[in-house]
């Protein structure tokens, strides 16, 4: 985050915020560098909560991405190799380049994105923002069962609601 002079900002970092960093003349600007948080995304879950044209919408996945990044977070989005072949014609280019600038990561071909997703974020220890409960993984991951591991969400209009626990 970058203060330019005469400017005061609250900054926030993994769902805290810190009072106010004033730059004041005696510099031109303040820059405050931190490391991210990463979180795993469920791109699949995402796209498919509200549809666009009865599809799933990769607008959520942007929408979700901004807000985690808003929030401080650093997300991996993981989505099924078959998503590309349903979403709406005018989104695949957009998806496309997103896989081609890995801000999203496409499990490979005949991998369910969950199973990549749940090793993942096992072998790591990361949370997930899923809407899916993954009651099917509970005997292989038993870790699933920690509600504070997957963050559930909303999305209304163009802005998530993440439900951190």
């Amino acid at each position: 985050m970058k203060i330019q002079k005469g400017q005061a900002k609250n900054y926030s970092y993994n769902d805290k915020t810190y009072p106010q960093i004033n730059c004041d003349d005696r510099y031109s600007s303040i820059e405050i560098k931190y490391k991210m948080e990463k979180i795993l995304v469920d791109g699949s879950n995402v796209a498919w909560i509200s549809k666009k044209d009865g599809k799933p919408n990769i607008e959520n996945i942007e929408i979700i991405r901004l807000e985690l990044e808003d929030k401080g977070y650093n997300p991996i989005i993981i989505v099924d190799a078959t998503l590309r072949h349903i979403i709406p014609e005018e989104d695949k280019k957009r998806l496309e380049r997103w896989i081609d600038d890995e801000k999203v990561i496409q499990a490979p071909a005949q991998v369910k994105a969950d199973d990549a997703l749940l090793k993942f974020a096992e072998e790591r220890g990361l949370k997930i923002v899923s809407n899916d409960t993954f009651r099917d993984y509970e005997d292989m991951h038993p870790w699933i069962k920690d509600k504070s591991r997957r963050i559930p969400f909303n999305i209304i209009g163009s802005r998530a609601i993440l439900h951190f626990r």
